[in-house]
């Protein structure tokens, strides 16, 4: 009888582990796609997490500056905007076509914050522009991830899948770099972000210059370092100008000094395996704003002008948040730039390259 039982038993457990596998091999794309897609998903309910978070804290400024019920129709036009790039099949002038639409989304942009700030501060304004475009950036990711999360769900196709869950990490980045600058520029207390080390930088060498004169936006200082004739360009603060809003008086500032060497100084996403805080320099352009980019190589080619560039490591994180170390980083920064400065023919131009958010 008991053996009976056994063997009843074992064949319960041959028949049902039979039957899992079976299952398993028939319905195995099924599994692996249902299992894989729930990633699509939690990443979405991050980003809708994101954008309700963001959506109130937009509110509560528009509150501030007074003029509530313009909150929603902005939220939704800002959310909706975005850039389309130039044709890269035809490489001649891709470079200029992108600069022209840049610039045009950028009219339109301060059109709108003019529109709707009808004051004189022209520091929020700039700032304000800044936060429609992250969160435009936001919105877009939003959109794209919901795109593929309900094409997943309609065609249940495993290899489109794996092509989405590709992107989904890079998507995933950009959308959380974007939340946290919105916050540090509308939330309080604000502070400078990582972004702006190179600004903060600048200002350091800025100290005691024998001329320093504002125009569009920018700082420009002329000062004596290591016994040598130095220009020194930053974006003005406290408003979020970047390097676009640079560019401009940058050239121009080489093109009045004829042939000088330049230094440029910004932050640089740290790789992975990279631990503490890390001050690099190398020879090349590092710039992100593709036009000015462009703009300096021909120019340091055509002319065979030296030019450096010093990159303050930071983690993702880092560079998006409110920036730590101040004093460590500037310090790091200010002696690898003094040393290259004894090591270049002057005149030389150095640019803070970044955001300059609360650095005045």
């Amino acid at each position: 009888m008991i053996d009976s039982t056994y063997q009843l038993i074992s064949y319960i457990i041959s028949y049902t582990a039979l039957f899992i596998i079976c299952f398993l091999v028939s319905y195995r794309q099924e599994l692996v796609f249902t299992l894989e897609f729930r990633r699509i998903k939690q990443v979405l309910r991050l980003l809708e997490k994101m954008e309700t978070e963001f959506k109130e804290i937009f509110k509560k400024e528009f509150m501030r500056l007074g003029i509530p019920e313009e909150a929603e129709r902005v939220y939704a036009r800002i959310s909706d905007f975005f850039v389309i790039p130039p044709e890269e099949s035809d490489p001649v002038g891709s470079v200029d076509r992108l600069k022209h639409v840049l610039d045009d989304a950028r009219q339109q942009i301060e059109k709108e914050v003019n529109s709707l700030l009808t004051s004189n501060d022209e520091e929020s304004k700039v700032t304000l522009k800044q936060v429609f475009l992250e969160a435009s950036k936001l919105g877009r990711v939003h959109k794209l991830v919901r795109h593929l999360y309900l094409t997943g769900l309609k065609s249940k196709n495993l290899a489109g899948l794996v092509q989405d869950l590709s992107q989904l990490p890079f998507l995933k980045l950009i959308a959380e770099k974007s939340f946290s600058i919105l916050k540090c520029y509308l939330q309080d207390p604000k502070h400078p972000i990582g972004y702006g080390v190179g600004p903060l930088v600048a200002k350091a060498l800025m100290e005691g210059a024998e001329r320093i004169e504002a125009k569009k936006g920018v700082i420009v200082a002329e000062n004596k370092l290591n016994g040598k004739r130095v220009v020194i360009v930053r974006p003005r603060g406290p408003g979020a100008r970047t390097e676009e809003d640079l560019s401009e008086v940058l050239l121009e500032e080489i093109r009045r000094l004829k042939n000088p060497s330049i230094i440029l100084i910004s932050a640089q996403p740290k790789l992975k395996g990279e631990n503490g805080v890390a001050v690099a320099q190398g020879a090349g352009v590092a710039v992100t704003y593709e036009p000015l980019k462009f703009k300096l190589e021909s120019i340091a080619a055509r002319k065979k002008l030296p030019i450096l560039s010093v990159l303050v490591k930071l983690t993702e994180d880092e560079l998006s948040s409110r920036i730590n170390h101040n004093a460590q980083l500037v310090k790091k920064a200010l002696e690898i730039v003094e040393n290259s400065i004894k090591l270049l023919r002057e005149p030389i131009i150095i640019a803070g390259l970044g955001n300059s958010f609360m650095i005045p």
